[in-house]
């Protein structure tokens, strides 16, 4: 090659979807994320422990997408690992509300004894939501969802 010479890389031809800013797209880019980039925040909780995308959905969003639509997929609706020990695969995964999918983390297997306790606690107004989640051993966030009757409806 002479010193002038300009190489040219032509950029990959990606199957035009029309859907990158769609919700559900993000979603399927966000689970990729967590479970591939060791510097996504989520990371520690999906990539670190073994947790993978299968190959259907890894390499085709198309796959992706047929699957949550015939799966129940709406906007409102988030994605779901039944198994939380195992990688996001159609058998292992559904569309739920945010409150059946708080229920649903490793961390967190209330009882409704225990949601009970919680909502007595946090009537007396004695203690903050993050302080409720320290003597609980949850989040703040599952506090206030709990309290605000939005997970664990009696």
């Amino acid at each position: 090659m002479g010193k002038n010479t300009v190489i040219v890389h032509t950029p990959k031809k990606y199957k035009k979807h029309g859907d990158s800013y769609t919700r559900l797209y993000k979603t399927w880019a966000r689970l990729k994320e967590r479970c591939y980039n060791p510097n996504c925040i989520s990371f520690e909780h999906y990539g670190a422990r073994g947790i993978s995308v299968c190959d259907e959905w890894f390499y085709s969003y198309e796959a992706f997408k047929l699957w949550s639509i015939s799966s129940g997929y709406t906007s409102v609706l988030q994605i779901d690992r039944i198994d939380n020990y195992r990688s996001y695969e159609p058998s292992n995964c559904r569309w739920v509300t945010p409150a059946v999918n708080v229920q649903n983390r490793r961390c967190v297997k209330l009882s409704t004894s225990i949601v009970t306790e919680i909502r007595k606690v946090g009537e007396t107004g004695k203690y903050t939501q993050t302080q409720l989640g320290k003597m609980f051993n949850i989040t703040q966030k599952q506090i206030s969802l709990i309290l605000n009757n939005k997970a664990w409806k009696t």
